[in-house]
């Protein structure tokens, strides 16, 4: 799967277990849980990720490294 160009939103988790994602080139919202694991590959395409949304959540990435991260959270608790 790939994300492209255009800026992309994730309303509910995001749970990558399995294959490849390569992630857009733009930004990538997140509005809740991240979880990265098993054999999954998650390519961040010099994109950024940016975790968004207004409760708590739970950022699992499974040691995944992003090109550029943001947090534009309201109020609640992350736990990374």
């Amino acid at each position: 799967l790939t994300g492209g160009s255009s800026n992309v939103t994730v309303n509910g988790p995001f749970i990558l277990s399995g294959g490849t994602f390569t992630s857009t080139s733009a930004i990538l919202e997140l509005r809740q849980d991240l979880t990265i694991s098993g054999s999954a590959t998650f390519n961040h395409n010099n994109g950024t990720v940016r975790f968004a949304g207004s409760s708590a959540f739970d950022l699992n990435s499974g040691g995944v490294a992003f090109e550029n991260v943001s947090f534009t959270h309201g109020p609640g608790i992350r736990n990374i």
